[in-house]
């Protein structure tokens, strides 16, 4: 007796249940890499609702580490931009940008207690605010092969690593580079951290959200998205 037609009479998986399974693997791999659209490219992600992102920010050479918190459930959004200077002698030290869905932002540093509010006539970006994007196909950067989208005219480039769907980097028009560190999905800060200081209430300057002046003084790049993409809370 052949052992070699052991495996034939008794297979492992039936034609029609290996059918199947080759099937299965290959969802697998597509799922792995992105949903497709119709007609071609992957879909867009869609951000969870609360989420931890480390940031490396690149303003034309003006550098900064960012702290992202993002919690769209309670309708806020929170950036702690730790700029390469903020410690010198004279600076004001980190700056906090505190910013809600009914259009309020509160831009304050702790150390010198100055504080600007912004009222915008949108809210803060919502979880699928890249549908509607145009898929570039993919690319290698920083050590990922990445899905890469842009939307607003180009305004907006997003990287996304295929394997992982964690993004990697965003550019944006204005200048602006950011490179992700670190991606904690569900992670969000308690409410005393989203508590406005007092003296944003005492010394407060109220700032026009024009774009001009927003890019000027470094304002946060994602309600800018927000007020482009018509996020209208």
């Amino acid at each position: 007796r052949s052992p070699l037609r052991q495996p034939t009479r008794k297979m492992l998986f039936p034609p029609p249940f290996r059918a199947i399974l080759i099937f299965s693997t290959c969802l697998v791999a597509t799922v792995a890499i992105g949903k497709k659209r119709e007609g071609g490219g992957v879909e867009p992600p869609v951000w969870p609702e609360a989420f931890h992102a480390v940031l490396f920010q690149n303003r034309s050479g003006d550098l900064a580490m960012v702290d992202l918190y993002y919690d769209y459930a309670n309708g806020r959004n929170l950036n702690l931009i730790q700029g390469m200077h903020d410690q010198d002698e004279g600076a004001p030290g980190n700056l906090w940008d505190v910013e809600y869905n009914n259009g309020s932002t509160y831009y304050y540093h702790p150390k010198s207690k100055d504080c600007k509010t912004i009222q915008m006539p949108v809210g803060i970006l919502k979880p699928n605010w890249l549908d509607g994007a145009d898929y570039l196909g993919t690319e290698d950067t920083d050590g990922y092969t990445c899905n890469v989208w842009t939307k607003s005219d180009g305004f907006i480039k997003y990287w996304e690593d295929v394997k992982s769907r964690r993004p990697v980097k965003w550019i944006f028009g204005s200048g602006m580079e950011e490179q992700v560190m670190k991606w904690t999905p569900n992670e969000t800060l308690s409410d005393p951290h989203w508590q406005i200081p007092d003296f944003c209430f005492q010394n407060e300057r109220l700032v026009d959200p024009d774009v001009e002046r927003v890019e000027k003084t470094a304002f946060t790049v994602m309600r800018m998205i927000a007020w482009m993409l018509g996020a209208v809370y």
